[in-house]
């Protein structure tokens, strides 16, 4: 959530009301929806009519699942946003090793960190598919190419170090949050028709 702070102190510092600012990153939220999937669609390699379906079906997720709904109710905001945000730097990883242009190896990095700034669970989020796709194209990288992916997770580091630096000093906190990792195979049928298992950790909390 250290995304929101910024946002939030910057816009204050540029003059808008703290309150406002404050608000404006959850409007953000749904307003960047549909560009980001485009956008990455395009980057996977998607043509244009492709890429405007699957952003249409991004947009009936993002507006009309249930889930998505309780995460804006319970002040999951930023981890909605994270949700499809990961969608970019992991579209521009795929779209550098198709290509290995710099500038999107930089762009993935900036995305990458950008979107950890938003909600540190994108690691949870990215770190298989980049790890897969890193390890597919392993034999044809070359020490450039590893040093370039390497280069992608210093630059994720390095962006967010500054509340990593503090967030480690408390880290059996988090190893103690409330739900973490606390599912399992049951919560794959109770997603997929909207089934209640706990009011703690599915559904409408209470």
């Amino acid at each position: 959530n250290k995304g929101w702070e910024v946002w939030t102190w910057l816009l204050h510092r540029l003059g808008v009301p703290q309150g406002l600012a404050f608000n404006l990153f959850a409007v953000a939220a749904h307003w960047l929806l549909l560009p980001v999937v485009f956008l990455s669609a395009r980057l996977f390699g998607l043509a244009r009519a492709p890429a405007l379906a699957a952003t249409a079906m991004a947009s009936l997720l993002w507006y009309f699942d249930s889930f998505a709904h309780w995460c804006w109710w319970v002040g999951m905001t930023a981890y909605a946003f994270a949700s499809y945000l990961c969608l970019l730097p992991l579209a521009l990883f795929y779209r550098w090793l198709q290509t290995r242009k710099l500038w999107l190896a930089l762009a993935t990095g900036l995305t990458l960190g950008l979107a950890h700034l938003v909600h540190p669970y994108s690691f949870f989020i990215l770190a298989a598919p980049m790890l897969a796709l890193w390890v597919y194209h392993w034999r044809r990288l070359g020490p450039r190419g590893h040093l370039a992916v390497l280069g992608i997770a210093a630059t994720t580091v390095a962006m967010n170090a500054w509340w990593l630096a503090v967030d480690l000093r408390f880290w059996h906190y988090i190893l103690d949050s409330g739900f973490f990792g606390q599912s399992g195979a049951q919560f794959l049928l109770a997603d997929v028709f909207g089934l209640l298992l706990d009011t703690a950790t599915s559904g409408m909390i209470g």
